[in-house]
């Protein structure tokens, strides 16, 4: 009897963003976010901020929020076979003047307006 083995190679699924902490935040809190999708072989991750490269890695941390970190975040899901977005979020200031929120906004920058 022969056995034989095969592994399903696959692009990414989806590229799902996780926001933590999810609620309001204050002007100089930190922020947790992290990438996860279904691939093999497994997928890199790379973070854009407005459709600009900021880092690769499946968690970005932002330390000390400030006006400087407002703007729309995505991630994308690569492997030798395809790639995946996230759906972009938007950090902007709500509610005072010292506090903050996160808002989901669908795909809203295209992925031709992605530079790596």
């Amino acid at each position: 009897m022969t056995l034989m083995y095969f592994s399903v190679l696959d692009p990414p699924k989806c590229a799902s963003m996780f926001i933590s902490p999810s609620a309001e935040i204050v002007e100089g809190d930190s922020v947790t976010l992290s990438c996860s999708s279904d691939s093999n072989p497994p997928a890199k991750i790379s973070w854009f901020k407005g459709g600009m490269f900021v880092r690769s890695g499946r968690i970005y941390s932002i330390s000390n929020i400030s006006s400087d970190h407002s703007g729309e975040y995505k991630c994308k899901s690569i492997n030798e076979h395809g790639e995946k977005y996230s759906d972009a979020v938007m950090l902007s200031k709500c509610c005072g003047v010292h506090n903050w929120i996160w808002r989901n906004i669908g795909g809203r920058f295209s992925d031709s307006e992605l530079q790596q």
